[in-house]
């Protein structure tokens, strides 16, 4: 209705019938992002003699679904998770930072990672970790064991215990595995085997493959699992 009212006096009663018919008939094919070019393909067709007539309506349709796209921070998330799974982290990073600055918690999360990683950006664990706590903020539970990762790798075990013990409450198996981990080599915690065993079998039943072979060869040797049994803590 808002398309065909922008037609005003522009054109004819049966031209403005015929591209609300063409525009519902494939509307319902079409994603959002090809909606600008259909709406400006179909009056291209339509109107052959009315160039003002196309002008008004291709700035309208096109303008307005450009503002749209650009304020909706899951679109942009989306964008830039094709951009990263094709090598193309730069780009992705531009865009993940777009759409953490609109509030988007797993963007903020995933930048987070390309920070720690310098994909994209130059590696920086301290933006990492500014990006992860404003992700925990915004209600990403992943991101809490993305911080107790970092201060693991500072060697601030008894504050990365508490991170990732949070982390590994709230269901993150990967926060598990490393808070039995930590347990068995007795970082940030007392040494205890089997509070370590808990956690490697919770982590496990959370589907986590190392916890799964950790478990299986303490099963087949019928031994208790010792430190130099459990993985390193998992990277990000």
């Amino acid at each position: 209705p808002d398309l065909l009212g922008c037609l005003g006096d522009a054109a004819s009663h049966g031209t403005r019938r015929r591209l609300g018919l063409l525009l519902l008939r494939h509307q319902l094919t079409l994603s959002v992002r090809e909606i600008p070019f259909m709406a400006i393909t179909f009056p291209v067709r339509i109107f052959t003699g009315g160039l003002c007539s196309i002008f008004v309506i291709g700035v309208l349709v096109v303008s307005g679904c450009s503002a749209s796209s650009k304020k909706d921070p899951e679109a942009i998330y989306r964008d830039a998770a094709l951009l990263a799974s094709t090598g193309r982290y730069e780009e992705a990073a531009q865009l993940w930072k777009k759409a953490a600055e609109l509030g988007h918690s797993k963007a903020m999360s995933d930048l987070g990672a390309l920070y720690s990683n310098g994909l994209g950006v130059s590696e920086d664990w301290e933006e990492a970790v500014k990006w992860w706590t404003k992700a925990v903020q915004a209600g990403d539970s992943e991101s809490i064991y993305s911080v107790g990762l970092y201060h693991y790798k500072q060697g601030r075990f008894s504050q990365a215990f508490l991170w990732l013990h949070e982390a590994a409450i709230r269901g993150i198996a990967a926060g598990m595995m490393s808070v039995g981990s930590m347990h068995m080599k007795g970082e940030g915690v007392p040494e205890d085997s089997e509070e370590g065993l808990r956690w490697v079998r919770a982590a496990a039943k959370a589907g986590l493959p190392a916890a799964k072979t950790a478990l299986d060869l303490h099963e087949r040797d019928g031994q208790a699992l010792d430190d130099s049994d459990m993985p390193y803590v998992i990277s990000v």
